[in-house]
């Protein structure tokens, strides 16, 4: 598995002192393609992201972390946790990415 992690400062925060859910997304749509690229060996394309929103990431520093579960055809499909390392590694988020390599 890899990941990806990001701070909670003022510059990503919104009205409720968690988290932006466009961040969120952000973090969970870098980690998957970070991980495919590198289990595909090469660029990727995401073909689709499905996020469940499950509790506010207030504290930090928040950790998106994917693994793949399966393939469909030659995508990948993967699996990313968000954390929230300062809440006791609560998880936050998670969502599944349909990744594919992008042929140029």
């Amino acid at each position: 598995s890899s990941g990806v992690h990001a701070d909670v400062t003022s510059f990503v925060i919104n009205t409720l002192g968690a988290m932006q859910g466009g961040v969120v997304a952000m973090l969970l749509d870098a980690a998957g393609d970070h991980h495919a690229a590198h289990e595909l060996g090469g660029p990727t394309r995401i073909r689709s992201l499905e996020i469940h929103y499950m509790r506010l990431a207030r504290v930090g520093p928040i950790r998106a972390t994917a693994r793949t579960v399966g393939t469909i055809g030659s995508a990948l499909l993967i699996r990313v946790e968000l954390t929230d390392e300062g809440q006791d590694d609560q998880l936050a988020t998670v969502a599944s990415l349909v990744v594919e390599r992008e042929d140029r």
